[in-house]
């Protein structure tokens, strides 16, 4: 119960995600549908998703392993088994269907992608939302170090590990956001935020929209950390401490990973659909809805048919 309030975030946040990128694609001048996209420019900061994604990841993380005997190479391979079978099979058919759309098959980027090693200052992974997966592998990796070598100030040492990583790439400072949620998590014991999680949570969701609406896209990417991190932290640490009863509200949340792997993929196949049979005369916020939609009901039929079977059958055997 305690974390079913982060499963509906964090189908909240792939929602986001997804929206932001009906708008980017949206915007593409080679789609015509530039004048239906133009007044929605208020959702050009829901990339922040992925900041709340983060802050969940961290969270969970320390919830789930930070005080357990789990050893870090068990907590690895369950990572692995979690994160890397769905996001190899989805970069494996983007790979082989790139020559449909237009792209030459680049093999060096493609095991780049699949092993997380694409130098991200310069390109995406294959699959777009692959970006944030290198972020999360790393801080995995990490992690599995500190089970592995420590039973005692664990997340002190965590937190070193990733600012040392931070100073010596200050440019991804976006690993900071998993300190953060490890930061939730250590608040969410406290008395006080199961006595004020209400206030709390409304003041950091109000900052938040603040945020996201009076920002522009380039400051608000600049300091995304302060904007969108810090409110997150403490986002996650009221939800922590909410129970979510109903079963439908985290329906979202259990197929987001899926969701976040095939929107961009699918959004562009939408969007070459509504240009080619000319239905720009739709307005953008019908566009989005629909195609939104149509997301997340390919996620909700893949999570059920191939990634919870595929997890569920690795884990039986490996775990």
């Amino acid at each position: 119960m305690k974390l079913a309030g982060l499963q509906t975030l964090r189908g909240i946040a792939a929602n986001l995600v997804v929206i932001y990128h009906c708008l980017a694609i949206g915007l593409l001048p080679k789609y015509g549908l530039q004048p239906e996209f133009q007044s929605l420019t208020f959702i050009q900061n829901f990339w922040s998703g992925v900041d709340l994604f983060f802050c969940i990841s961290g969270f969970v993380m320390c919830y789930s392993y930070l005080n357990s005997n789990v050893s870090g190479y068990d907590f690895f391979r369950a990572r692995v088994i979690r994160i890397v079978p769905i996001y190899w099979i989805f970069t494996t058919i983007v790979f082989v269907i790139s020559p449909l759309i237009g792209s030459q098959r680049d093999f060096k980027w493609f095991f780049q992608s699949l092993f997380f090693f694409v130098q991200l200052d310069n390109r995406l992974p294959i699959l777009a939302a692959g970006w944030t997966l290198q972020y999360e592998m790393f801080f995995y990796l990490l992690f599995a170090l500190v089970l592995l070598f420590l039973k005692k100030g664990r997340f002190f040492v965590l937190s070193i590990l990733l600012l040392i990583a931070i100073l010596l790439q200050s440019s991804h400072n976006i690993i900071l956001e998993f300190i953060f949620g490890g930061v939730a998590y250590l608040l969410s014991k406290f008395s006080f935020m199961t006595r004020f999680r209400a206030a709390i949570l409304c003041l950091s969701v109000a900052f938040y929209i603040v945020s996201l609406l009076i920002l522009s896209e380039k400051f608000a990417t600049n300091y995304r950390v302060i904007f969108f991190g810090i409110p997150a932290l403490f986002i996650v640490a009221s939800v922590a401490n909410m129970s979510m009863p109903k079963k439908s509200l985290q329906a979202v949340g259990n197929y987001s990973y899926s969701l976040y792997l095939i929107h961009f993929p699918l959004l562009s196949i939408f969007f070459k659909i509504i240009s080619f049979f000319d239905l720009r005369f739709f307005p953008g916020w019908l566009v989005i809805v629909v195609a939104v939609g149509s997301c997340n009901l390919a996620a909700l039929l893949t999570w059920k048919y191939l990634e919870e079977p595929v997890t569920r059958h690795l884990r039986s055997r490996f775990l």
